[in-house]
Order: structure tokens, then C-alpha cells, then sequence
């Protein structure tokens, strides 16, 4: 997603840039002359920062530095903050001297006080569509990969064992009626602290993931399809699952697109989505 790696400017004297696995805040000396480059710091004062003649600048990965992760149902918050002085940061601690409403105060800073907060946004759904298949006796011809967004996707595999891929120019494979379509939804360049479960995945006899003639094949994570199994995976950022292939009796000849769509949740999170898996679906 470009906008992703998009700067943007959050105050006078301030940028933030969001990528897929990392942020970075940039600071304009100008702006903050008392600030000493070699002593800015985040959460994990161990976390220091970088400069030149114009910027102090920090970078954190999404899964370290003390950067914290909030979720809504549609999106994940990073948050984290630049500690101004890590050789002499304010304290946590409260004290009895602390009159917050007085003219003046002789209680200790707290780092809230003093720190600078800054947070990066991510969509918790995610969507990719390919050409996944055309049955054996189909005429039909396609070149192209489909839509796709560049931190999910989905991949078909020979067989069970998930070891041999077939290629995007491969797309749509030629599948007779008795074999099964393998698949794998996969997050790609995300952190290690992320895990999927495929929230919905349905076939169409084109790329309009809308299309009146449609099939459900996963329905609110739970399959649709009689034939569908999901699969065990090595991975908690990607899922498996495979299903008979079948066609369409309106366009018998035309390939087969899977659109899925995944839930992204925080990895280790035993009340999400993820985590639940097949226990929220009738047996």
C-alpha cells in the first residue's frame, strides 16, 4: 500500500513516516534547539536515535522498542514516544509534592509530561482476489495476476504438503473435477507479534469479488463449502486450507477467482478471532 511508506507532517517541526514493518519519527532541530541528538530515545531508552545537520530522527520496528499495539475492530495502533533525554528522563513515580493545579508545581515530571507520542494506523482486513483455476476441458484464456495488496496474499500449492508453489504466471491452473484446489493465505512482510484467520473467501466466475453468481467458500471464518478442510500451518501469519474444485453451471468454461478476505490479530491474543479459529463455528 503506498501509503504506507507516505511522510507526513503531524505538527510544525514534526514527520512521521508509516511502513509495513517499521516507523520512523523525524524532528526538526530548529524546532527543538534544546534537544540534545545523541540523548533522544524511546520507550526502550536502549532505542536511540539518528541525525544530520537538519533532522534528529527514530526508527522503531512495529514489535520493539517498547511500541505498544491497540486494536479496534478495524484497525491496529502503534503507538510509542520520544523520551527527550534519556541520560536524565523523568520519573514514573508520583509524589506528595505534585500540585497540579497550583500556579506552580515542585512535584516530579512524568515522561507523559515530557515525551513526545506518535502512532501508525493499520486496516485489520485485508483483501486479495486471483485467477485461481479453470477446469480441465475450459477454453478459457487469462494473462494477468489479479488484484492484489501488497501485505496479504494467497497462494495455490500442488498438494497437501505445501512445498511446491505455482508460479503467478501460472494462473489460472487447469484442475480436473476431482482434484482439490490448494490454498494458503498468507500475510507477507508484517511483524512476528501478527496471526490471520481467513474471515471470508468466495469464488466467482470473474474479478468482481461482488458478482450475483458467486459460491461461499468461508463464511465469518467458518467453511461453507462441503468440501472444504483447513490444514495445519507452520506459521501463525498464514493459513491453509483447500476444497473440490468445481465450476460454474451459468459459465461452465470461465476460471475460477478466489477473493478472500483475512482478520489480522495480535499473535499471543487468546479472546481474538485468530486464536478461536473452527471453536466459534457449528460442528
Amino acid at each position: 500500500k503506498q501509503w504506507y511508506q507516505r511522510r507526513v507532517a503531524i505538527t510544525a517541526g514534526i514527520d512521521i513516516e508509516c511502513r509495513s514493518t517499521n516507523m520512523t519519527v523525524y524532528l526538526t532541530r530548529s524546532a527543538f534547539p534544546h534537544l540534545i541528538p545523541s540523548r533522544v530515545g524511546l520507550i526502550d531508552t536502549t532505542c536511540g536515535g539518528g541525525w544530520n545537520a537538519t533532522h534528529v530522527y527514530v526508527t522503531t520496528n512495529l514489535d520493539q522498542c517498547g511500541t505498544r499495539v491497540e486494536y479496534s475492530t478495524s484497525l491496529a495502533k502503534y503507538t510509542n514516544y520520544i523520551v527527550p533525554d534519556v541520560v536524565y528522563p523523568p520519573t514514573d513515580n508520583s509524589n506528595s509534592e505534585d500540585t497540579p493545579h497550583a500556579v506552580v508545581n515542585r512535584g516530579a515530571l512524568k515522561l507523559a509530561d515530557t515525551s513526545l507520542t506518535f502512532h501508525c494506523s493499520y486496516p485489520l482486513l485485508a483483501h486479495a482476489t486471483i485467477p485461481a483455476y479453470a477446469v480441465s476441458s475450459s477454453n478459457f484464456d487469462i494473462d494477468g495476476a489479479g488484484k492484489r495488496e501488497i501485505s496479504f496474499k494467497i497462494e495455490l500449492y500442488h498438494d497437501a504438503n505445501y512445498t511446491r508453489r505455482y508460479q503467478e504466471s501460472e494462473y489460472p491452473i487447469r484442475a480436473d473435477a476431482t482434484e482439490r484446489i490448494y490454498t494458503k493465505a498468507i500475510v507477507v512482510g508484517d511483524n512476528a507479534r501478527m496471526s490471520i484467520w481467513v474471515d471470508k473467501c468466495v469464488a466467482t466466475p470473474n474479478s468482481d469479488p461482488e458478482y450475483v453468481t458467486r459460491h461461499e467458500l468461508i463464511t465469518d471464518g467458518c467453511p461453507q463449502d462441503a468440501t472444504l478442510q483447513f490444514h495445519n500451518a507452520t506459521d501463525v501469519r498464514e493459513q491453509r486450507f483447500s476444497f473440490q474444485v468445481f465450476r460454474f453451471n451459468a459459465r461452465p468454461t470461465a476460471a475460477v477467482y478466489l477473493h478472500c478476505y483475512i482478520d489480522v490479530c495480535r499473535d499471543g491474543n487468546e479472546e481474538s478471532r485468530c486464536a478461536k479459529g473452527l471453536d466459534l463455528c457449528d460442528n
